[in-house]
């Protein structure tokens, strides 16, 4: 329906009158222009929100470690990125080596391990949530490096397990800026 402020009336031949939009081709030129931009506006929208909040889970292959920069030990294949979901699934018979420093998503470890920096600066930063599940030992740092975990302000922790720093120096840290429960 058109209303009625948009329309002017105009008499045809046969004496009925008929209500016939006003400018008709501007009004319309500019309902187009304001269409395409409209949905301009949304796929830019779309495209900003996907970048920034894609994520992917990251699931630890290998039960004997390895490097943590080995794209063939994570499943699906590929190192994890900035954001991601991390899960340790199993046991370790080895270190986990060469982290470097990350700001991820979710940290969860659900196998004993070891995790070694990079060097002596490495940090992984959790964002949302860090779970080491129950019967579990994990141990971080070695004597020849520092490697931290951080949980950021909005993010949860729940250690489960065991949660150990190797002794040595330098020594790694374990900071939380979050919530953190440890339970026995």
């Amino acid at each position: 329906m058109i209303p009625v402020s948009f329309c002017s009336f105009r008499k045809p031949a046969d004496d009925t009158y008929k209500m016939a939009p006003r400018n008709s081709g501007r009004n319309r030129i500019s309902v187009q222009q304001s269409t395409l931009f409209s949905i301009y506006s949304i796929f830019i929208f779309l495209f900003m929100f996907s970048e920034s909040y894609a994520q992917t889970t990251k699931r630890w292959v290998p039960a004997g470690g390895g490097a943590w920069t080995n794209a063939a030990n994570w499943s699906p294949s590929g190192v994890p990125a900035a954001n991601d979901d991390v899960i340790i699934p199993v046991n370790q018979t080895q270190p986990i080596t060469a982290i470097p420093s990350i700001s991820l998503r979710k940290f969860i470890i659900r196998g004993n391990c070891q995790l070694e920096g990079a060097n002596n600066n490495s940090m992984i930063t959790v964002n949302d949530s860090f779970h080491i599940v129950s019967g579990i030992t994990v141990s971080y740092g070695l004597t020849t490096s520092k490697f931290s975990i951080t949980l950021a302000s909005a993010s949860k922790g729940l250690i489960e397990g065991s949660f150990v720093q190797n002794n040595g120096t330098p020594s790694g840290t374990f900071n939380s800026n979050g919530t953190l429960e440890i339970e026995p």
